[in-house]
């Protein structure tokens, strides 16, 4: 080892680069525009599995004939049995990209095959437009990767026994912990990125222990596969398990979204990576509310259903929490969760009790009772907030603009009575004052 293979080999090869690929693979010889050919500068990197540092022996920027697209060609030198040198190879591919941060924006950027075909589209890495972030920057402002995090976590079994029970029937569910928080940073927008859900378990029957990576997709990006491939491959690098991703497209689009990221030549498939998906707006929403499922419950706030079918949505959605009979703490989690993406208006409020009034009496009271409950958590909390902070004379109007609304919702006096702490009379008087 005293010799530095890796070095002659390297000048061996910057030499008669040409000649090398001939030799050994002159399927993609042919290919190769030799008149654009040029060799990069080392990238250094660390197995952080191992705390070794790798240099990576060789990069040659070239075309392809007939092409103005770069591509890149990484040719490793081994000079020793490494029983672990594939999954080297595999951990290479995170560093290539930051090459492309070196790259002229106006005139270069990342279409879909991580280093290997570029073409003009003013940005890197296929980022999103500021126009486009703009447009959803509303939407962003709700921490939807939180709340569906927060969902899948204490649903995780009920989330894979809906959705991909061929996963649920071989996972060992009483070894399950979730993993910390990781985040990575695209070098090449310098934008961070926080994986959503990290989940560690075993397979049954099996002793080691495998990971499973779940992350929600709130708004379209086109250079989402690109992005899972990368999470992919750096969990990968540290923890060196067998890892099973999952996309969850929760945005409100209706599109085909790709399920795979795949690097290729015209004569050789690098990679085929593939990632498990779920679209919630394809969804009939109908279609699960006979499921006895929280995670079924809370995600038809996000499955497709039409405007005219929002009261409906919402009565089955009630249905299904009582038939399930959760402790109060997932109920208001599952709640929480719906009313966040579907509100509805004082009207479809009204439309949805006299609804709920027409159910069978055993059934409807339960319903009820949830409705009045909730409603009186979040109307004890507002009162107890007005009390504190001694606004007696807002706290006068806003009791009486809150107890006109319940009345609107189709609320008796009575009903409102119980729930905001006063009398009939007094309700009575708010009403008619």
């Amino acid at each position: 080892m005293a010799v530095d293979h890796n070095r002659l080999f390297k000048k061996l090869i910057t030499t008669f680069f040409e000649e090398f690929l001939l030799l050994f693979f002159p399927h993609v010889h042919e290919h190769i525009d030799f008149q654009h050919v040029s060799f990069l500068s080392e990238e250094l990197f660390t197995d952080v599995t191992a705390g070794e540092k790798y240099r990576v022996d060789l990069l040659v920027e070239t075309k392809l004939k007939g092409e103005d697209s770069l591509i890149i060609v990484h040719i490793e030198n081994q000079s020793y049995v490494q029983p672990s040198f594939p999954e080297r190879m595999f951990g290479c591919v995170p560093v290539t990209p930051r090459r492309l941060s070196k790259f002229d924006r106006d005139r270069e950027s990342l279409d879909g095959s991580l280093f290997f075909h570029f073409r003009s589209r003013n940005v890197v890495f296929t980022v999103e437009n500021t126009q486009q972030n703009r447009k959803r920057g509303a939407y962003m402002a709700v921490d939807h990767d939180r709340l569906f995090k927060e969902l899948i976590t204490t649903f995780f079994e009920e989330f894979l026994l809906l959705f991909f029970p061929h996963v649920h029937e071989h996972i060992d569910f009483q070894h399950v912990s979730f993993l910390s928080e990781e985040l990575f940073t695209d070098v090449t927008v310098g934008e961070k990125y926080r994986v959503d859900l990290l989940v560690e378990t075993k397979l049954k029957g099996g002793d080691s222990l495998i990971i499973v990576h779940i992350e929600n997709q709130s708004y379209v990006q086109p250079s989402f596969p690109e992005r899972m491939f990368i999470y992919f491959i750096r969990l990968f690098e540290k923890y060196r398990k067998r890892m099973l991703p999952i996309a969850v497209f929760s945005h409100d689009y209706l599109r085909n979204e790709p399920s795979s990221f795949t690097l290729q030549f015209p004569f050789f498939d690098v990679l085929h990576f593939r990632f498990l998906t779920v679209e919630l707006r394809k969804q009939n929403w109908r279609d699960y509310i006979r499921h006895d499922n929280p995670i079924a419950a809370a995600l038809l706030s996000k499955m497709g259903y039409t405007e005219s079918e929002r009261v409906e949505l919402k009565k089955q959605f009630l249905r299904m929490i009582v038939r399930m009979e959760l402790d109060e703490a997932k109920q208001r989690l599952l709640i929480g969760f719906f009313e966040t993406y579907v509100k509805l208006s004082d009207e479809e409020e009204q439309q949805l009790r006299n609804e709920v009034n027409e159910m069978e009496t055993k059934e409807k009271e339960k319903v009820l009772e949830l409705l009045i409950s909730y409603e009186q958590k979040g109307i004890q909390k507002g009162i107890q907030k007005g009390k504190k902070e001694g606004l007696e004379e807002g706290f006068k109007q806003g009791m009486k603009h809150l107890v006109r609304n319940m009345s609107k919702k189709g609320m008796t006096p009575k009903e409102i009575a119980t729930l905001v702490d006063l009398t009939e009379e007094e309700v009575n008087h708010l009403l008619e004052s």
